[in-house]
């Protein structure tokens, strides 16, 4: 359907709840009683509630938190700043030893509180202890002032003069108490530090001895030497055995070059190993020097100067001896490459043992370190602790409390507890939210069409006509508002509906105008009357033909007799269209009732009778207005929509759900019919701007008449 991506009217981009403001608000004005109950009723549910409520008085006393030793602006300066920054946590440890039962039931007994009648009360003479301190905790309250020092002590009572004194009484002994508190606490304290000096200077002297017994158990006087001798030896045996390693790896590859190549002494020449071999080494220093003969002989004689000739002849016999010592130095590469192979094992073997006895000193310089840190740790508390017990006065810093009475509680003068206006205040905006709640709650379960905007941007479809709200039966009890209302605004609202109808095409091409509905009760029926009764008054000839076979109200609407003849009697063949027709007291309108009920309605309509009548009612006149039955309900009107020349599908305002509208609309559509509107019935007229497009004022419009009183026109 075009209008299907629309149906989920809550839903804004990206899937997030969207209000609309408007429709919020007409829904607000629909439940307006509903909502004004819940205050009202939420109000004096607050009334009642208040006129329970005992007055009740409120003391405060103040306390401030002290330095221990102010001595100069800098010290309260920064002492200050220190309690801004941990005010929670310091601040909160006293706001809540305020309520501590060690400390209210020491003040009970102190001040023998649970013997004060005025504590007491007038009920009973006394109480125990327990019961006082529950009471103390039930009266008392603290608060910390923000971004202060301060912490306000709160009683609250029925007496004034109570609230009073047990304020100013749990401030004083407060302070008291924590001076008691700091005293006991500095006495254990320094017993403690004592006898925690003396436990560790003996665990500093077994430290002492256990890392000397670990030296010389070890034999060693440095451990980090040790492990660094260790190092520089595991580094050259490192660097020796890979030296080695690849001196082995470079005589095996030539070795294996030289049985290779065989004879090809100039290739074997070339390697490495072959030319640092001795014997060819040798035999190359021969050859070197009789080619410089050879050279000095050339450049003094000629080519067959007997010396030279002699000397080029000894030339070629040393260079063999070359070749034949290249030849012959496999021999060596190959005793060279045992030797550094042995040599390799060797060094790698060392290695190894070297490398387990580093690892073995640096185990042992691990527990060491240990040893040695701990005892550092040891030594660092031992003397935190004897500075500590060196500072003089060390009790003296806790003869003054940490807080300090700063303020006394006054005599209340007024209750503490809200008066009975403003506890009625508070219930009715706490009413006032849970009917905005409710509102919220009705507006996001309403998937009912309300507007005409609502209805062409969510089925797709044009708006034919908008009938106000009030239509139906009027004071003669008929449904018939062109009839007995032609001046009324609802009357109008079927004149633009046929106005609108006449607008999709030629009025030959546009004879049978069929009424249907998704659901009962959408005021199909009421429709279709009122627009056969504009078409009729305009002198077209007009058939009211009543097809809903299962439920037929247009004989009521009608007052007709319920047994008349009509549709069944001409699909069963037994009577004519002459016969089954009637006449309307409206001119130019006639009707076709639904007539008796029958027992298969879909295929009487699907049948060929139906459409050879509803041929020959084409023929008959200018204009028929078919009731038909409500899609969802049944399959009746799907076999008579293809027959039609126009469709609409009437929506109760208000009422019929938006996803039935669009199934009705997508059963339409695969039936192979087009729908060419919806008509939107029963606006509410009251609800304010957006819901039709009718003038309502009070004054002249819609007081009489859509055109004003009979008088003013005449």
């Amino acid at each position: 359907m075009a209008g299907s991506k629309n149906n989920e009217s809550h839903l804004g981009q990206g899937g997030t709840l969207a209000i609309d403001v408007r429709r919020f608000f007409q829904t607000g004005f629909e439940r307006a009683g509903l909502l004004l109950m819940v205050v009202v009723a939420v109000a004096l549910y607050g009334y009642m509630q208040s006129m329970k409520v005992k007055s009740v008085f409120t003391a405060r006393a103040s306390l401030r938190v002290v330095n221990e030793s102010e001595s100069s602006v800098e010290d309260v300066m920064g002492f200050r700043r220190a309690m801004m920054m941990q005010q929670p946590k310091e601040l909160n440890t006293f706001a809540q030893s305020v309520s501590q039962r060690e400390f209210l039931a020491e003040l009970v007994d102190r001040h023998q509180l649970h013997l004060d009648p005025r504590f007491v009360g007038s009920s009973t003479n006394s109480m125990s202890s327990e019961q006082a301190v529950d009471n103390l905790q039930r009266m008392l309250r603290s608060d910390i002032r923000l971004n202060t020092l301060f912490l306000d002590v709160y009683a609250t009572h029925s007496l004034p003069e109570v609230a009073q004194f047990v304020a100013t009484t749990v401030a004083e002994e407060f302070v008291a108490f924590n001076l008691r508190r700091r005293v006991t606490a500095a006495k254990d304290l320094s017993k403690y530090l004592v006898t925690e000096a003396e436990q560790l200077k003996t665990k500093l002297e077994k430290a002492d001895r256990a890392i000397l017994d670990y030296k010389k158990q070890n034999d060693t006087v440095s451990f980090e030497d040790q492990k660094n001798s260790v190092s520089e030896e595991v580094n050259l045996l490192n660097q020796q055995y890979l030296q080695s390693k690849a001196e082995r790896v470079q005589l095996e590859s030539d070795l294996a070059e030289i049985r290779r190549l065989k004879d090809d002494v100039k290739t074997i020449s070339r390697l490495p190993s072959v030319q640092s071999a001795p014997p060819v080494l040798q035999a190359k220093r021969l050859v070197t020097e009789q080619e410089g003969k050879v050279g000095a002989l050339e450049r003094v004689f000629k080519p067959k100067y007997p010396k030279l000739i002699d000397a080029k002849r000894e030339l070629i016999d040393r260079r063999a001896v070359l070749d034949q010592a290249i030849l012959e130095a496999v021999e060596f590469v190959d005793a060279a490459y045992s030797t550094e192979s042995a040599r390799e094992v060797s060094l790698q073997t060392a290695l190894k043992e070297t490398e387990k006895e580093a690892l073995r000193v640096q185990e042992l310089a691990i527990q060491y370190d240990i040893m040695v840190r701990d005892r550092n740790t040891d030594q660092a508390v031992y003397e935190a602790i004897l500075r500590r017990i060196r500072e003089a006065g060390m009790t003296d810093d806790f003869k003054r409390s940490r807080i300090e009475l700063v303020e006394s509680a006054s005599l209340p003068a007024s209750p503490s507890n809200a008066g009975v206006k403003a506890r009625v205040s508070l219930y009715a905006i706490a009413g006032l939210c849970l009917a905005c709640c409710m509102l919220l709650v009705f507006y996001f379960m309403d998937s009912s069409i309300k507007t005409v905007d609502e209805a062409e941007a969510y089925f797709g479809v044009p708006v034919l006509g908008a009938v106000p709200a009030g239509s139906g039966k009027n004071g003669s009890g008929s449904r018939r508002i062109m009839e007995y209302e032609p001046n009324s605004t609802c009357a109008e609202a079927f004149r633009s509906l046929r106005a609108s109808i006449e607008l999709l095409g030629p009025l030959e091409e546009k004879k049978l105008v069929a009424f249907t509905s998704a659901d009962p009760g959408e005021g199909k029926s009421f429709a279709c009357s009122n627009y056969a009764i504009a078409a009729a008054v305009q002198g077209r000839r007009t058939l009211l033909l009543d097809l809903d076979l299962r439920r037929p109200t247009v004989m009521e609407s009608w007052e007709m007799d319920p047994e008349c003849l009509g549709v069944s009697n001409v699909l069963r063949g037994d009577k004519t269209l002459d016969e089954a027709i009637q006449e309307s007291p409206i001119e130019s309108l006639s009707i076709l009732p639904a007539g008796p009920l029958l027992p298969n309605p879909a295929e009487q309509l699907a049948g060929q009778r139906a459409k050879a009548m509803i041929a020959e009612l084409r023929d008959r006149f200018d204009l028929v207005v078919v009731d038909t039955a409500p899609i969802n309900a049944v399959a009746d009107t799907l076999s008579v929509l293809p027959l039609v020349d126009v469709a609409a599908v009437v929506v109760k305002s208000g009422k019929t759900p938006r996803k039935g509208v669009a199934r009705c609309l997508e059963m339409i559509a695969r039936a192979g019919t087009k729908v060419d509107g919806t008509i939107l019935n029963f606006l509410p007229v009251q609800a304010g701007y957006g819901y039709y497009y009718y003038y309502r004022s009070r004054d002249s419009y819609a007081a009489d008449g859509v055109y004003g009183s009979k008088k003013k026109n005449a």
